[in-house]
């Protein structure tokens, strides 16, 4: 994630591909939940029960985001073997199970 105070450049996302975008992940550590999406299916990763929703930063220019409880319903560890298993092959997790997105 990508933050900013006043005196830093703008947004390094500005001129970003979105169409080229695969995976992301919104967490929160305090919660221990996660939102891991899977974007050009639209599916989610699903590990645990739905409990709480979250709310997240996307942008310090923009209001912070609410992800549903029946979104956020993996663990933070998951997560982040999510993305180190992304980042390894830039393919799909299999170490998660895949449902339809929820809403």
């Amino acid at each position: 994630m990508w933050w900013a105070i006043s005196d830093q450049p703008p947004d390094p996302r500005a001129d970003l591909d979105e169409a080229s975008l695969r995976l992301r992940i919104d967490i929160d550590p305090d919660a221990g939940r996660a939102d891991v999406r899977w974007l050009p299916d639209g599916t989610h990763a699903k590990e645990l029960e739905p409990t709480i929703a979250l709310t997240v930063v996307e942008s310090s220019c923009a209001a912070d985001v609410t992800i549903p409880a029946e979104l956020a319903v993996v663990s933070v560890p998951t997560a982040r073997a999510i993305a180190v298993s992304y980042t390894t092959d830039g393919l799909r997790p299999a170490n998660v199970r895949w449902s339809p997105s929820a809403s």
